[in-house]
């Protein structure tokens, strides 16, 4: 099933059905505020996209139940008017946010305000999921994002030609060993190309240009996911006339079509942030993760490096664990107290003598004993069916073998009886039969 929402999108597909488990929801502010030169159309329902990647998203080949990725899309395109973003920080966690690339500047364009920009940054600060490609500053299309750059401290430097070839670290993701196929790198289009001049240290880079300058970057600070350039996802390249763009319709044609679903699964597939549950101090996360860590009273606790832990001790207990991608991720801290730890209580003292044994020389079962380690001293008999006594003792560790006067006894059932002090003091008599069997 497909659905689009919000009823901005010029574009509405429904397909009969039901939604069948989890469903995939992406966020994409409208292209109605996104109308100037250079930059019309880099949203899900603009021109650029709606007619190639939102297609491709949308169609159930690729995204449905009985799909290559089995899960249905949702897209909400929103966000039409100045301020309105500020609604995404309201969005749940496990959303995806697509931010295409934008004009900060022009005067005919509705500019963001550093406040909707800094609830966007919250919300994907405490686990919402982004896909960022606005690094982009190049006065002859008049793109200017310097002040998003600021807030998730990323920079961007203009190089044409260039491109996205993944690294070791990006060939391990999803993106270019996903579902939809290999890839082993993708290439930017139009006139706007290049490359991340200033990346957080806390971020991995997943892909490069040709000179090894980062393209392709996962933010460990907010788990987002950020692309040097916008037209990697759009049909800018085929309009200008080359062929490294994404095609129409359902099926995947070429390099960048693989490369901007196995993006959307990557994103879908990110663990959220970790958070413990703790279960009368069995404390556990909300998701799988690739490695854990845990931490009491920020000292690692070298034994647990799985993803649950049973706390002994009174602490603040954290774990790390790295999420695709290859980012550490901290945990929230809970506070374990444990007043005292009892001692398990004394077990009840068993004593028992076998229903049956087989004096056949396999070494399992082979003679007649009474077991117990709390016995002080006893007293063990055993009698045949008529009342005979073939075998005495008052020696825990003495045995019988089954032989009576040097002769090997038959099949046969006999009687016990069983006088014994435990290690307690209480004193038991018990009474019995066994089976010899040969």
């Amino acid at each position: 099933m497909i659905r689009t929402t919000a009823g901005i999108s010029a574009l509405v597909i429904l397909l009969a059905g039901s939604l069948c488990g989890q469903t995939l929801h992406i966020n994409s502010i409208t292209t109605l505020r996104q109308t100037g030169t250079g930059d019309n159309g880099y949203t899900l329902d603009g021109p650029m996209m709606s007619t190639s990647s939102r297609r491709k998203l949308l169609e159930p080949v690729n995204f449905s139940p009985s799909g290559t990725y089995h899960k249905p899309v949702e897209i909400t395109d929103s966000y039409g008017t100045s301020g309105s973003l500020s609604q995404a920080a309201a969005l749940p966690k496990d959303h995806i946010f697509f931010f295409g690339s934008f004009n900060q500047n022009d005067a005919y364009l509705r500019p963001f305000t550093p406040q909707e920009l800094n609830d966007l940054y919250s919300w994907s600060k405490t686990g919402g999921k982004m896909i960022i490609a606005c690094g982009q500053r190049y006065d002859g299309f008049n793109l200017n994002s310097t002040y998003l750059n600021s807030i998730w401290g990323f920079d961007w430097a203009y190089k044409n030609p260039s491109n996205f070839m993944a690294t070791a670290l990006g060939n391990s993701t999803d993106i270019f060993a996903g579902p939809f196929g290999n890839v082993s790198g993708a290439a930017e289009g139009g006139a706007v190309q290049g490359f991340f001049s200033k990346i957080p240290e806390n971020s991995k880079v997943l892909a490069t240009e040709q000179s090894g300058n980062p393209t392709l970057v996962l933010d460990c600070n907010t788990l987002d996911l950020w692309v040097a350039d916008i037209d990697a996802f759009t049909v800018a390249d085929m309009v200008n006339g080359g062929p490294n763009s994404v095609t129409q319709g359902p099926a995947l044609n070429n390099v960048q079509d693989h490369f901007w679903v196995n993006t959307i699964v990557f994103m879908d597939k990110l663990q959220p942030l970790p958070e413990i549950s703790d279960s009368s101090h069995l404390l556990t996360l909300n998701s799988t993760y690739n490695h854990y860590q845990w931490f009491r009273n920020n000292a690692a606790v070298s034994t647990s490096t799985t993803a649950e832990l049973t706390a002994t001790k009174s602490g603040d207990y954290y774990v790390e664990t790295m999420v695709n991608g290859g980012c550490i991720v901290r945990s929230n801290t809970v506070t374990i107290t444990i007043d005292s730890i009892i001692a398990p209580a004394t077990p009840t003292c068993q004593v028992f003598v076998p229903t049956a044994f087989s004096p056949d020389g396999n070494s399992v079962n082979d003679e007649l004993a009474v077991y117990g380690d709390c016995i002080k001293s006893l007293h063990f008999r055993v009698y045949d069916r008529w009342g005979e006594l073939v075998f005495e003792t008052t020696d825990r560790l003495q045995h019988w073998n089954g032989n009576y006067k040097g002769t090997a006894g038959n099949r046969a059932v006999f009687a016990w009886t069983l006088e014994a002090t435990l290690e307690s003091g209480e004193e038991i008599n018990k009474k019995g039969s066994t089976v010899l069997v040969r």
